[in-house]
């Protein structure tokens, strides 16, 4: 299990592993192989712009996800995922057991797009202005949930489901 940090004055040469050298992308995380028990911390306050990435590593189960969460001062803003392309989805997740805990997504045609992702979490998250669905699920998958999230500003829907089962909004 390892700890990855990101960061808006980091850089992707650095090892990531610390909150003193950490990256500078999303995208250097998902270039990165993950398994169950990873994290990558995104640094409060921060706004990542043009992000579209695909997350296929998977986590093991529940029990060992791999976690894409926030870390800093609990009184500065989540990290922020920005995509100004009405276009382009911010975060696709291909793999299973992938979790996104904090974090905020504005812009995009979907914030966040599960496809065929079995036990995926979007937990304590805020979504806006995309230009599509907020989140937008689709594929065989199941055992998703959304929890304790905002989803405001949309052109389109907030939560769709194309063919997903066992997901719990709450």
């Amino acid at each position: 299990m390892t700890t990855y940090y990101v960061s808006a004055n980091g850089s992707d040469s650095a090892a990531g592993t610390s909150e003193g050298a950490p990256w500078l992308t999303p995208a250097k995380a998902v270039a990165t192989s993950m398994s169950g028990g990873d994290v990558v911390r995104f640094r409060r306050g921060d706004t990542f712009s043009g992000v579209n990435v695909t997350v296929s590593d998977s986590g093991t189960d529940f029990a060992a996800p791999i976690e894409w969460a926030d870390y800093g001062q609990s009184d500065a803003p989540k990290p922020k995922f920005y995509q100004s392309s009405a276009a382009a989805n911010i975060v696709t997740l291909s793999g299973d057991y992938v979790y996104l805990l904090n974090i905020e997504f504005e812009g995009g045609l979907s914030s966040v797009r599960p496809t065929a992702s079995t036990g995926f979490r979007v937990d304590n998250c805020k979504l806006t202005h995309s230009s599509d669905s907020a989140i937008l699920i689709s594929g065989a998958g199941s055992g998703g949930g959304i929890q304790d999230s905002e989803i405001i500003s949309l052109v389109g829907n907030g939560i769709e489901s194309t063919t997903h089962t066992g997901m719990s909004i709450r």
